[in-house]
């Protein structure tokens, strides 16, 4: 009797090309593109992995890809359409050549530090102040991994909420929104947490901004202020000149901060700046006189201008969605809209 011999045939393998860099990379159709970036040591900007932050997006400017799971939730229509992509969630079906948004590099980072105070800046979101063991260097609008040993174990990411200034920082500070049933909001949010040991890991993400002469368009919800707050106060640090509209929306009065630090950015910035809080649930009869409905209501406001704008979004995947459909009907183009979704568990889809 004979016994026929199979060869096992070898994965295909394509090159694999990242821009700016022009490093020209291998990979198998197993990998993902992140995957292969970060095996070869290359800076690929990332956050979860797992298609859930949209940290990892980049322009797919040659060639063919396949895709792990459905994007739509971090994707937009309009980047869709321009070729934009998640590499944690790409994989090569042919020679690949992807661009990653030119950011400021800085290296990423893993150090402990303590929770050195937190404070209420409303009733559901808390002000963390962490002391590091050594120092941080991050661009504003960026985020930090974070992960309380013995007891969450499982990276959570938080944005950066004030501005570095010139160079690596040894201090950094989060705002907290409590999720119900979460983790790390629950140990945060149950009890004094002043000196709890920390373990963080950053900076990561694309979200920042971007050189320019045009109108600065800001739309943040909760939360979402921390990186917006970063960015413009870095910004104000910076000597920028241009024009910013900032519209914050919040349910109702006791959902708002931060309205002392927009008044001293407004009160120095050397253009206009224009700073509007929007409330969706304020109960009627109140002694509210400002602007009521949903905050991306508000973009019609700037009529045949809003296309002018560079435009800045932070907050929850249903704010985030709306103002995209909005902007991209105005006519922005996908390299003029910048924005980070604030996911949590609740908005991964099923597997």
């Amino acid at each position: 009797m004979f016994k026929r011999l199979f060869k096992r045939q070898p994965r295909p393998t394509y090159n694999f090309e990242v821009l700016p860099q022009g490093q020209v990379l291998e990979i198998d159709d197993r990998s993902t593109l992140l995957d292969a970036a970060l095996d070869a040591g290359l800076p690929f900007p990332y956050g979860c992995q797992a298609g859930e932050c949209g940290a990892c997006v980049c322009r797919l400017v040659t060639g063919q890809l396949k895709f792990e799971m459905d994007t739509s939730h971090l994707i937009s229509p309009g980047q869709k359409q321009a070729g934009y992509v998640l590499a944690c969630q790409s994989k090569a079906e042919s020679d690949v050549v992807v661009e990653i948004p030119d950011l400021p590099a800085h290296s990423v980072v893993q150090t402990a530090g303590k929770v050195a105070a937190v404070r209420e800046l409303t009733h559901d979101i808390l002000e963390m102040t962490v002391a590091l063991d050594s120092p941080m260097a991050y661009t504003a609008g960026q985020y930090a991994e974070i992960v309380v040993p013995g007891h969450v174990e499982e990276g959570r990411n938080y944005s950066f909420g004030s501005a570095p200034g010139d160079g690596p920082v040894d201090s950094l500070v989060f705002h907290v929104r409590h999720v119900p049933g979460g983790a790390f909001t629950g140990w945060l949010h149950d009890a004094d947490r002043t000196g709890a040991a920390l373990s963080l890991t950053g900076p990561h993400g694309q979200f920042a901004l971007r050189s320019g002469d045009d109108p600065i368009l800001c739309v943040a919800g909760g939360s979402g202020m921390a990186p917006i707050q970063a960015v413009l106060e870095q910004a104000a640090a910076d000597g920028v000149q241009r024009d910013v509209v900032f519209f914050f929306g919040a349910r109702a009065q006791r959902d708002l901060y931060s309205l002392d630090v927009m008044e001293r950015i407004a009160a120095d910035w050397p253009a206009r700046f224009q700073f509007e809080p929007v409330l969706s649930e304020e109960p009627e009869g109140s002694d509210w006189t400002g602007a009521r409905g949903l905050v991306t209501d508000r973009l019609a406001s700037l009529g045949d201008d809003l296309p002018r704008h560079q435009a800045y979004l932070c907050g929850p995947p249903g704010m985030i969605d709306a103002a995209l459909e909005i902007l991209e009907g105005a006519g922005l183009g996908a390299d003029r809209i910048f924005y980070d979704k604030f996911t949590d568990r609740r908005h991964v889809p099923p597997s």
